[in-house]
């Protein structure tokens, strides 16, 4: 039996500051921003997508081709707006699938990842997330909280909107499968919170 609806938060959420529009000034006023956007990705231009109101997501993946679609599913499900992905130089088709999502912006950055780890994510929050919850859940992981899946991500912000929460900070907890890692599928349709529905108590 699964046991992902008694799990508690799996990321950390922030809710940016307001502040000088970094859009329109590069570098921004942010910790992370104040590195100019070609010294960190391959692009020639700073993306400017239309991104409606609500929480966004700011992520780095490479070559995660079997995760993403249900990374996107499970998180549009719960009401995340936009996702903002870094591309670290992926070659299984990742690029490609990306481009092909509405609401997702691809930024491609051929960096050393555990050189600029700790600048990816920051940037795109710093740049994008003025006003906004931002959460930033890894591709491998899933956001889930207390009453999901029936209580809305809308709903639980709100809450902490109310009380004046502007971060959180949430334990990670790590999901097995009841089966060996050879039989389980990695195709497009593969459902993580499925596949893994074991942890330690």
């Amino acid at each position: 039996m699964c046991s992902w609806e008694a799990l508690g938060l799996s990321a950390r959420l922030t809710k940016q500051e307001q502040g000088p529009n970094p859009m329109t000034d590069i570098p921004s006023s942010g910790p992370a921003g104040d590195m100019p956007f070609t010294d960190i990705f391959d692009m020639d231009a700073v993306p400017r997508p239309s991104i409606p109101d609500g929480p966004i997501i700011v992520a780095v993946a490479r070559d995660e081709m079997p995760r993403l679609p249900d990374y996107l599913r499970h998180h549009r499900a719960i009401g995340i707006r936009h996702f903002l992905i870094v591309d670290n130089d992926s070659t299984d088709g990742s690029a490609e699938y990306l481009d092909a999502q509405p609401d997702v912006t691809r930024f491609f950055s051929k960096r050393h990842f555990p050189t600029f780890k700790q600048v990816f994510r920051p940037w795109l929050a710093d740049t994008y997330g003025d006003g906004r919850w931002v959460l930033a859940p890894d591709v491998d992981e899933h956001f889930v909280y207390p009453g999901w899946p029936e209580l809305t991500l809308d709903a639980l912000l709100d809450h902490w909107d109310q009380q004046g929460f502007d971060a959180v900070f949430a334990p990670m907890v790590d999901m097995y499968s009841e089966k060996p890692l050879s039989e389980i599928s990695q195709g497009p349709d593969a459902r993580l919170a499925d596949n893994y529905c074991l942890f330690d108590a």
